[in-house]
C-alpha cells in the first residue's frame, strides 16, 4: 500500500476509498504491519481506549478486530508479513509498543501521564503535527480525561510552537516506569 500522512481514518472520512481501506482490512483479520522504515506511527481507536502502533509493529489481525477508527501520526506504510519471521518482528514491536503504553499508565498522576504520552508521540514529529492530535486520542492512549491533555499543553514549559524541543524518551525521563 501507498503511505498515508496526518490524519485520522474513519469510516465518516471524505477520502473514502483510501480510508476505508486500512480500516477494512483491519476489520477483516488482515495481519499487516508497518514498514520498519516507516517515518510515522498509528493511534487506533478502540471502543474504550486506544493503542499506538509505531514503525515495524504489526497491526491487525485478532488485535484489531474491534478498531474503530485509526489516526495516523507522520508517514507510514502498510505491509503484509509473508514470513515467518517478518511476522515474529512486528509481533515483538507490537509487544513493545504496549509495554510502553503499560509503563505510561503505571504513572499515578494523570497529568504525568499526558506528559509521558505527548512526550513518546513527538518522537520524530514535529511540533505542528503534535498539536493536530485530537486530545480525545492522547487521552484514550494514557487513560484520562480530554481536559487533561489540553491543560498540560496550556500549563507546560516545553511547549514552543517557534522551537521544536526534542522530549526526552520515557525511559530517560522516568526510569522507574520501565517494565
Amino acid at each position: 500500500m501507498h503511505p498515508t500522512s496526518n490524519r485520522s481514518l474513519t469510516p465518516n472520512s471524505t477520502q473514502k476509498s483510501e480510508a476505508q481501506t486500512p480500516l477494512s482490512l483491519l476489520k477483516s483479520g488482515q495481519l499487516l504491519y508497518l514498514h520498519p522504515k516507516s517515518r510515522g506511527s498509528l493511534i487506533l481507536q478502540k471502543k474504550f481506549y486506544a493503542d499506538w502502533v509505531n514503525a515495524g509493529a504489526a497491526v491487525g489481525g485478532c488485535f484489531d478486530l474491534d478498531c474503530k477508527a485509526i489516526y495516523v501520526l507522520g508517514d507510514v506504510n502498510f505491509c503484509v508479513p509473508h514470513t515467518y519471521d517478518a511476522r515474529a518482528a512486528a509481533f515483538r514491536q507490537r509487544i513493545t509498543c504496549i509495554e510502553c503504553l503499560q509503563s505510561i499508565l503505571r504513572e499515578p498522576s494523570s497529568f504525568r501521564r499526558a506528559q509521558l504520552t505527548i512526550s513518546q508521540l513527538s518522537r520524530g514529529l514535529g511540533f505542528a503535527e503534535i498539536q493536530q492530535i485530537p486530545h480525545e486520542s492522547i487521552a484514550q492512549l494514557a487513560g484520562i480525561h480530554p481536559k487533561t491533555v489540553q491543560m498540560c499543553w496550556k500549563n507546560h514549559a516545553w511547549v514552543n510552537p517557534k522551537k521544536v524541543v526534542r522530549n526526552p524518551s520515557v525511559e530517560e525521563i522516568e526510569p522507574s516506569l520501565i517494565v
